[in-house]
Formats: C-alpha cells, structure tokens, sequence
C-alpha cells in the first residue's frame, strides 16, 4: 500500500468518525436560522410571490457597500429567480423608508 493512499485512508476515516461522532459540528445542528421559508415576526421578507423587495443604498456609501448590495441583488435573483431593483433614492421604496437595524436573532 503506498504512502499516498495510506495518508487518504486515514483522512477518510477520521473525516467519518467526526461526522458520526460530533453531528452538531458538522451537520450544523442549533445553529441560528437566518433564512426561513414562512413568514416570521419581526423577521423580513424579500421575496414574496412575483413581490421583491427594492435594495435601498445610498449613494455616498462606500463602493464596498454598494458591491455587496448588487451582489446580495444577484444571490437572490440565482436563488429565487426574481431580480431585486436597487434605488439610491427613498422615495422609491414601496412603503416608504424602512430602516432595519441588525439584531441577532434568538436560538429556538
């Protein structure tokens, strides 16, 4: 037996003891949910049906800001197939101006 297939014999069956033997590190079990696939309170839609949220930035923000706004554009379009607009403007938000401040959700 060579040493090259030694080595990637014993990585596979560590890889399988850990995966048996610590499934929460692995299989990311009560792990905080960010994404859910029904409404949640206080949670935040953005995509409903044909409906998508509009990705308010604005202009002044930092080029890094706005790259990761067309970037979250582009997740949900490839995840959803619906393609979120991005305004600078508040006024053409939907509802007016929604600001969300980030808090980190509670375990369930």
């Amino acid at each position: 037996m060579s040493n090259t297939y030694k080595h990637e014999l014993v990585v596979m069956v560590a890889s399988i003891l850990i995966a048996v033997m610590c499934p929460a590190v692995v299989w990311a079990i009560g792990q905080i949910n960010y994404v859910e696939t029904s409404p949640q309170q206080g949670g935040f839609t953005i995509v409903r049906g044909t409906d998508c949220a509009t990705l308010y930035v604005d202009s002044q923000d930092y080029t890094g800001v706005v790259r990761a706004a067309k970037d979250l554009q582009a997740d949900i379009q490839r995840v959803t197939g619906r393609m979120p607009a991005i305004t600078h403007l508040k006024s053409d938000l939907a509802h007016g101006y929604h600001r969300y401040d980030w808090k980190e959700p509670s375990r369930r």
